[in-house]
């Protein structure tokens, strides 16, 4: 059989080529190249419209949490370092002074030192102006799902649509809402018989909604003839085995005496009564304390607006013991109250840790009861000796809890503290005390008590840091405002509730939401959409669950008209989640702030 010859058929020696391999004409290469970027749009303006989308933050209504555009100050006196806002482009000295806190003093909400500097001034002029949060935004969660109190959400403004608003989620649909001294109460709006109970912010949201009373770690230096003027921890007795001059507090043991230090701020006199004493504005030395002033707002400017600060009761005590005596039998113990209460945390060398609780009734009688011991019934590992122990006591939203290392170990119930159960004032109380409140102004109320005590053996006390928890108003500057049951004025007392329509759990278009800004007595929302605003009056005509047929009518004709104070599910934008750009970095002596500052980009709790 002759073999064939392989010469004789071309197209078996040289293969047809692939058609990735045809040389392709100009004009098919652009359109591939259109294509491409059409493919690439499309999926940008999906990803946009349903996924993720970035936002600027505008404004300090959630500050500090997030910031708006604002100036970044350093204390003089103890090195804090905190943001002023300012709103819009500044351009001239009138625009500052309009602009940032009325040309008015830059004071610290550390120590309560008036800086040198004033907001406004020519020295002032060319500090630069630190650009907004720059955040990312999911938007999908809330397509599937009702949203979760305490989000921060990002949504349309029911007042004007076009403008995107940023709050933190406070009411959801089917709940009644209720502000009061500070806190958020909830109940049932279907059914008022039904009792309100407080609600908690989780651990991770709590953690950023910390406020600086006093940071040990920012000592003052410089100090007024009165020294009592300077916040600072004061030994209660003479020679009584603290020493509190620095930075890391120390304890030796004495033969007898008050082992404890005590927290005095605000100006009150050292030892007595804690009743503040506002004294001169004008002071050098103004420290804050216990109430809820923000550097990033304006200082108030006469007594009248100092006595609408409030005084925040919820506190955080935190700090890193040594102790320095393996061969002791050292204890620690951190203590606060809120009006008749008092919780002690009890550290203990050996391992172990108590929550106690004191109570006085209005008789004078002092009732004290353990609350939870650890470990809880295991063997307990002691305390080293060659490294510090981070500890924690806190009272917030009427939970009072024992830390130690980060971890929450012992903390009250209802039963055991609070308006839910039968220890502690009930929400009628505290009604009844903002309401007194309202009337009397900030010297008619004692501030909280806050204790550090030692025994056993010595001790060093680093990082000593007092904290206090963000105070929701019901009012600000002495405005009503308004409530959303159709307009009704919320009272200065918070004794007005609001009750959102729709039913958690089930999504509709007519779901309502409640929110409110970190940053309450700055923040323009739920609490301030007034009825008599045309862009509210015209937002009925703009809902798309008006009947065409109703569109036209006078506002309270319409079936289910917009009520002010609320945000309607069709308005919600989606769940903030992540700073990616928070304000730069200075460049070398550049005013410009172009380096990226990656220590602050953080998820958004």
């Amino acid at each position: 059989m002759m073999a064939k010859d392989s010469k004789s058929n071309p197209s078996q020696t040289r293969p047809r080529p692939r058609p990735e391999e045809v040389e392709k004409t100009p004009a098919e290469s652009i359109k591939e190249t259109i294509d491409s970027i059409i493919v690439a749009f499309c999926l940008a303006f999906v990803f946009r419209a349903f996924i993720v989308e970035a936002f600027v933050i505008p404004t300090g209504s959630m500050a500090d949490t997030l910031l708006g555009m604002h100036r970044q100050y350093t204390c003089e006196s103890c090195g804090y370092t905190f943001d002023v806002g300012i709103q819009g482009s500044v351009t001239t000295l009138e625009a500052i002074q309009q602009l940032q806190s009325g040309g008015r003093e830059v004071r610290c909400p550390h120590c309560g030192w008036a800086l040198e500097t004033q907001v406004g001034s020519e020295a002032d002029r060319e500090r630069p102006n630190l650009g907004g949060d720059k955040i990312l935004v999911l938007k999908y969660p809330y397509l599937f799902s009702t949203p979760r109190r305490w989000d921060v959400v990002v949504f349309y403004n029911p007042a004007l649509p076009s403008d995107n608003y940023i709050k933190r989620l406070i009411g959801r649909p089917g709940e009644s809402v209720q502000i009061v001294d500070g806190d958020i109460f909830v109940g049932d709006a279907n059914d008022p018989s039904k009792p309100m109970r407080i609600a908690r912010k989780p651990d991770r949201v709590q953690d950023v909604l910390w406020r600086p009373v006093f940071h040990e770690d920012s000592r003052p230096i410089y100090k007024m003839s009165a020294d009592r003027q300077v916040p600072q921890w004061v030994p209660e007795a003479a020679d009584n085995g603290w020493t509190t001059s620095g930075r890391v507090f120390t304890y030796r043991p004495m033969a007898s005496g008050n082992s404890s230090i005590r927290f005095h701020s605000l100006g009150e006199e050292v030892m007595e009564a804690a009743v503040p004493t506002p004294g001169d504005l004008n002071l050098k030395y103004r420290p804050l304390g216990f109430v809820d002033y923000y550097a990033y707002n304006r200082y108030p400017r006469d007594e009248v607006e100092w006595r609408q600060l409030n005084i925040v009761r919820d506190l955080k005590l935190e700090a890193v013991v040594f102790f320095t005596d393996p061969n002791a039998k050292g204890v620690l113990r951190m203590s606060m109250n809120r009006r008749n209460h008092r919780f002690i945390a009890e550290f203990r060398q050996d391992g172990t840790a108590e929550l106690i609780q004191q109570t006085t009734d209005l008789t004078g009688v002092t009732t004290k009861r353990v609350i939870g011991s650890w470990p809880g019934g295991g063997r307990a590992t002691p305390l080293p000796t060659d490294r510090g122990v981070r500890v924690r006591l806190q009272n917030v939203d009427f939970q009072a809890s024992l830390w130690i290392d980060g971890r929450k170990l012992i903390w009250t119930r209802d039963d055991d503290y609070g308006p839910d159960g039968p220890v502690g004032p009930s929400l009628e109380d505290l009604r009844r005390l903002d309401e007194q409140k309202s009337e009397g102004g900030l010297a008619d109320r004692h501030l909280p008590g806050v204790w550090i005590e030692a025994s056993g053996g010595p001790l060093d006390l680093a990082h000593v840091n007092l904290d206090r928890d963000v105070y929701y108003s019901a009012y600000t500057e002495g405005r009503e405002h308004t409530a959303v049951d159709r307009g009704t004025p919320l009272s200065p007392s918070g004794s007005q509730i609001m009750r959102l329509r729709g039913t958690t759990g089930h999504p509709s278009d007519y779901d309502e939401f409640f929110m409110l800004g970190d940053n309450s007595p700055a923040s323009y929302d739920g609490r301030k959409w007034e009825i008599n605003e045309p862009d509210l009056m015209s937002y009925w005509h703009l809902r798309s669950r008006i009947p065409e047929s109703e569109k036209g009518k006078a506002p309270n004709d319409v079936a289910e008209p917009y009520r002010f104070g609320t945000v309607p599910r069709d308005h919600l934008i989606g769940r903030a989640f992540f700073v990616y750009w928070p304000a730069g970095l200075q460049m070398f002596n550049s005013r410009l702030h172009l380096v990226p500052n990656v220590g602050k980009m953080r998820l958004i709790n």
